[in-house]
């Protein structure tokens, strides 16, 4: 089944605006293509507005933010074509490989830097749950659970019961992201299914009434001519002569 309405929404500017800024690309006429691109879109946008509050001051100072932020703007840039599961990747790598890269290289596993890299651990679970397939989102959430369980090969002095807390958390969240997924295609499936069934019947429909006129002895003001009267009267409608 297929929709595209790329007309702006009547409202305010703000609505306006971000009907602009979150429009999905022509190229993609399924509601589960459209919703996907959309969603990438704001995920990216308030990622991006979050990374930009907390950070920046330090973005052109830091290399790690300033990939970060480059990642985004690049999921961003590709969500508004048809390529938009490219930039769901992207996003997904700007928010659990880059600070899950910066904190092993850094070593500083101090509570607020190890509590904001479970953040957005957490984030790109629930952006790849919106965006990806089920089986995408899957692989991400195992890549994410291994990387914290090998936190401690690589910083022997962390024990691996530090890093339970953040693997019970991230678990948690990714199942939840994985049944919302699943059910969710489910009943997309569904409602897709339904209305591809809806279009033909009314397919059908519409050429039974075109049919009918047809064969109609008269017009579509309900007047008949003298021959098709006497016709009638004599034989009896054409589906009934034999």
């Amino acid at each position: 089944m297929t929709h595209h309405s790329g007309r702006p929404p009547q409202g305010g500017l703000w609505r306006r605006l971000w009907h602009t800024l979150t429009e999905p690309n022509s190229a993609l006429t399924t509601l589960d293509e459209r919703r996907c691109a959309r969603l990438l879109s704001v995920g990216a946008i308030l990622s991006l507005i979050s990374l930009l509050l907390n950070n920046a001051a330090h973005i052109l100072r830091d290399r790690a933010l300033a990939v970060g932020t480059a990642l985004l703007i690049g999921a961003y840039a590709l969500s508004r074509t048809r390529y938009y599961r490219g930039g769901a990747l992207l996003a997904v790598l700007a928010l659990s490989g880059v600070p899950l890269a910066t904190l092993i290289a850094r070593a500083e596993w101090g509570t607020p830097t190890v509590t904001a890299t479970l953040a957005w651990i957490v984030l790109s679970v629930l952006l790849s749950a919106l965006t990806l397939p089920v089986a995408w989102t899957a692989a991400l959430l195992a890549f994410n659970l291994a990387a914290l369980l090998m936190l401690p090969l690589f910083v022997p002095a962390l024990p691996l019961a530090s890093v339970m807390p953040s693997l019970g958390l991230v678990s948690a969240v990714g199942a939840l992201a994985l049944v919302g997924n699943a059910f969710g295609q489910h009943y997309l499936g569904q409602s897709e299914a339904r209305a591809d069934r809806l279009a033909v019947d009314e397919a059908r429909f519409r050429r039974l009434v075109e049919g009918a006129r047809r064969w109609s002895p008269c017009t579509a003001g309900g007047a008949c001519s003298t021959s098709t009267r006497q016709g009638y009267a004599s034989s009896g409608p054409p589906a009934l002569r034999a």
